[in-house]
């Protein structure tokens, strides 16, 4: 797997990052998951990891992207899911669902890039 992020949610000092956080919580609160290591180092601090709902099968990085909470990281995304994740995250454009409300919202490896 390449060790990159697949999937990015904006951060907690971006718009809709504390949405993001809300929905990860709600979603797994009390639910049994499996988590799948995207990588054997850490990146800004954190594990980056695939997280399988296992009780309904929900895969989070596609529940976050399809409500419009997540971008597909396209420079690293290669994995035969991502395609999927592209299509949600097309859905989502369209309806103009969470980030995708406001005009033109910046990436978070864009916004992580400013603020250092």
């Amino acid at each position: 797997m390449n060790p990159r992020l697949w999937v990015d949610c904006p951060e907690l000092g971006q718009p809709y990052g504390t949405a993001a956080r809300a929905m990860t919580a709600q979603l797994l609160n009390g639910r049994r998951v499996e988590i799948i290591p995207a990588q054997t180092r850490k990146s800004y601090k954190r594990e980056v990891a695939g997280v399988v709902l296992l009780d309904d099968m929900i895969v989070l990085q596609d529940a976050l992207i399809s409500a419009g909470l997540a971008w597909v990281d396209d420079r690293y995304c290669n994995m035969a899911v991502c395609n999927q994740w592209r299509q949600h995250q097309t859905d989502a454009k369209a309806a103009r669902r969470g980030l995708w409300a406001a005009g033109s919202p910046v990436p978070p490896w864009t916004w992580r890039r400013m603020r250092h």
